[in-house]
């Protein structure tokens, strides 16, 4: 009847009217569209991770502030005892002192003081500016290896010199660093009764001992350790690294045979 088909077209109206636009859209206009809408969703989760990021990242960054901060702190209020320490120790060696006890406590007061210089470079000396000065290398290599004297023979090492005199135009604190670190580095990592080659000629210093590294891309890292039982806190190598660059110097630490070879190119 004429009742039933105006109850039908109205039914049908939307479902004709959807068809009309959908007509309107060609497939080009339709992939316009989906793509704008996509770009939109991206934008908005962008923005949204941004914020929720912000927002936990917040209280992690105001821990490693704090940490920063007592670190900071800290290399400041050991300076004074450590340099007591040592102090007296160097007036106790022109008095003739000698026993087992003050050996042992000058091998742990430049631990100490090794650490001390580590934690300061990371937050301190990085940043401060470079005094370059005329430095017989050699006579220096020479001054450390003898600070570290005792520290070889209580693990039963030796030390093998080949020095040429060799004269370099550096920052003599970092110089020195760099000495240290490779040297009480090859000490922690060397066995028993065995020796630490260490040579000198005009364009390098050459330290090698017996050893293996297994990871050799990670080695200079931060706070990396291939062996978590020596001790320290994996930025020895990594400072000697960053004071290479500064002062335009090469390192390289590299497995050879049976042993390890750091070297520092002038």
């Amino acid at each position: 009847s004429f009742c039933c088909f105006v109850k039908l077209s109205k039914r049908l109206k939307p479902i004709c009217l959807f068809y009309r636009l959908s007509c309107m859209f060609t497939d080009q206009a339709l992939e316009i569209f989906l793509l704008y809408f996509n770009i939109l969703v991206l934008i908005f989760v962008i923005i949204l991770a941004y914020f929720l990021a912000k927002i936990l990242i917040k209280p992690l960054k105001s821990i490693i502030n704090s940490l920063e901060e007592f670190i900071i702190d800290t290399t400041h209020e050991i300076n004074t005892p450590i340099a007591i320490i040592l102090n007296n120790i160097e007036m106790l060696k022109y008095k003739d002192v000698s026993f087992k006890e003050f050996d042992r406590i000058k091998n742990a007061s430049f631990r100490i003081e090794n650490i001390f210089k580590d934690l300061s470079y990371l937050k301190l000396n990085h940043k401060a500016s470079k005094t370059q000065q005329n430095l017989q290398f050699d006579k220096i290599i020479l001054n450390r290896v003898e600070e570290l004297r005792n520290i070889v023979q209580k693990k039963e090492l030796k030390f093998k010199l080949d020095l040429n005199e060799v004269n370099i135009l550096t920052n003599k604190e970092d110089i020195t660093k760099i000495i240290d670190n490779l040297l009480i580095n090859s000490i922690k990592y060397t066995p028993k009764n065995e020796t630490i080659y260490i040579c000198l000629y005009d364009k390098s210093l050459i330290i090698k001992n017996k050893g293996h590294i297994k990871n050799l891309n990670k080695i200079t890292n931060k706070f990396y350790r291939e062996n978590k039982n020596e001790g320290g806190f994996g930025v020895g190598l990594y400072i000697v690294k960053k004071l290479s660059q500064i002062n335009n110097l090469k390192f390289e630490i590299y497995n050879e045979s049976v042993f390890v070879v750091s070297k520092i190119s002038l």
